[in-house]
């Protein structure tokens, strides 16, 4: 958003002021000069601006120039865990001495990006569940209850999840606040089980 204004000068009547033009694009073949009628979008990415505002009586400003990075592409989160498999079913099989990490990234798009801000993650439950959860991206809320609960969604760390059946739900935001959609990641978690089947040995005398 631009705002101009014709500045006061003593013992002169001012004209005021009349448009600002903006260039988008000033390395490219084309140079297209516009007119500054409102807020506008630029597409993502880092992007020269130039800029210049001129009077009622003709008078122009020496032209101004900015660079502006525009990151209009949300982080990615990835699961993944010590002593992790996936199974052939599409679901994930976890042995209980493993614990499970979220990794995020904020890609780079045309050289800009703003970087990842926070992860949130829900064990067993759904973000519509928790409708605190913008106060806690706003940073006005204390986590109150265990990792994991809508009383604390924060991702801080590698988690340990108890034996059973686990649905993670996750997702990431950037700098700029734009939201990664949630993801699910179903996890099966054994109560210690961590010796992989092998051969069955026979002990003692075989029976005739």
């Amino acid at each position: 958003m631009f705002n101009a204004s014709d500045p006061q000068v003593p013992d002169v009547i001012t004209s005021g002021f009349s448009l600002t033009n903006y260039i988008l694009t000033p390395d490219s073949d084309t140079v297209e000069l516009s007119t500054y009628t409102g807020p506008f979008n630029l597409p993502e990415g880092v992007r020269p601006l130039y800029y210049l505002s001129v009077d009622h009586a003709g008078n122009y400003e020496f032209p101004k120039a900015t660079t502006v990075y525009i990151d209009a592409t949300p982080p990615a989160t990835e699961l993944s865990g010590t002593d992790l498999v996936l199974s052939p079913g599409g679901g994930n099989y976890a042995a209980i001495s493993g614990t499970v990490t979220l990794s995020a990234l904020d890609p780079l798009v045309n050289g800009a990006r703003s970087g990842h801000y926070r992860t949130f993650y829900l064990v067993d439950r759904e973000f519509q569940d928790c409708p605190a959860i913008a106060q806690y991206l706003a940073g006005g809320q204390s986590p109150t209850g265990p990792p994991g609960t809508c009383e604390n969604p924060i991702y801080a760390g590698p988690f340990f999840l108890p034996p059973g059946e686990h649905a993670v739900n996750y997702l990431s935001f950037d700098n700029v606040w734009n939201a990664e959609s949630p993801k699910t990641f179903h996890l099966t978690v054994t109560g210690g089980d961590t010796v992989p089947p092998g051969r069955v040995r026979a002990m003692g005398k075989p029976l005739i």
